[in-house]
């Protein structure tokens, strides 16, 4: 048997244990099968991982626990180089800027700006009244969006490091999406079991895509398929995941199995 093997995705998991995993997955060009190779393993946390972040350029993996610790894995060396301590309750949400910057979010209600190079934190960013459950960068870099227990969403400029736009939402958000296929000109929010499309540039509700209020949104994220048509696709926790068009028309759907 021929054996060409090409990593084509690098993937990466946390488990509730504090374990962090990582595979490539590749695939044998003779005869387009697919496997996994695990690649590493660390036990790095006592608390549960909560979320994990990998810089653009593949150099670090940042995961944040319920210790109240963001740990850093150098994934040249495959080693940790050490913890970020600043907040005061769980890591809920990471985001890297370019290579540049990591944003971080916590149950403490704040959010965290740290310079990657020296891993200083440059701002700590108040404004929420209850734990932020998530952020997302605009596409320039310049711009966040977060979402919290408190049911607000802000805009933060990442410049200055100041709140330029505060909304209050009638249901706690869980998630939020920054459009970057179209250059940030749209967002989602993420529901219970809903999302909402809005403009950023008057802030608009265009479209709602709402399911039963016992199936749960696990994530929703912005697509453009082959024939440069965009998509708003949301996986739902019962192992469903659909295709909608941005008026929230569905447009397909499939069965995970997972």
């Amino acid at each position: 048997m021929e054996f060409n093997l090409k990593t084509i995705l690098k993937c990466a998991s946390a488990s509730y244990e504090g374990s962090l995993f990582g595979w490539d997955m590749l695939t044998n060009e003779a005869d387009g099968s697919l496997a996994l190779d695990m690649k590493y393993g660390f036990h790095c946390s006592r608390g549960s991982i909560k979320c994990i972040c990998i810089s653009p350029n593949g150099r670090y993996l940042v995961c944040g626990s319920s210790n109240e610790k963001i740990h850093i894995y150098d994934m040249k060396t495959m080693k940790s180089i050490g913890d970020l301590t600043k907040h005061t309750g769980a890591i809920t949400c990471l985001e890297f800027v370019d290579n540049m910057f990591l944003i971080s979010g916590s149950e403490d209600n704040t959010i965290c700006i740290w310079r990657v190079h020296d891993w200083q934190c440059l701002h700590i960013l108040g404004g929420h009244k209850e734990a932020v459950n998530d952020i997302s960068i605009h596409p320039s870099g310049k711009v966040a969006l977060s979402v919290g227990k408190d049911t607000t969403l802000r805009m933060w400029n990442l410049i200055t490091g100041k709140c330029a736009f505060t909304r209050s939402l009638k249901d706690v958000p869980t998630n939020i999406c920054w459009n970057t296929i179209d250059g940030g000109l749209h967002y989602l929010v993420v529901f219970n079991n809903k999302v909402k499309n809005y403009t950023s540039t008057d802030n608009v509700c265009v479209s709602t895509i709402e399911k039963s209020r016992y199936v749960r949104v696990s994530q929703a994220e912005y697509y453009r398929n082959g024939a440069g048509e965009e998509r708003i696709v949301v996986l739902y926790d019962d192992k469903y995941l659909s295709m909608y068009a941005y008026d929230g028309t569905m447009v397909s759907i499939y069965v995970v199995y997972i």
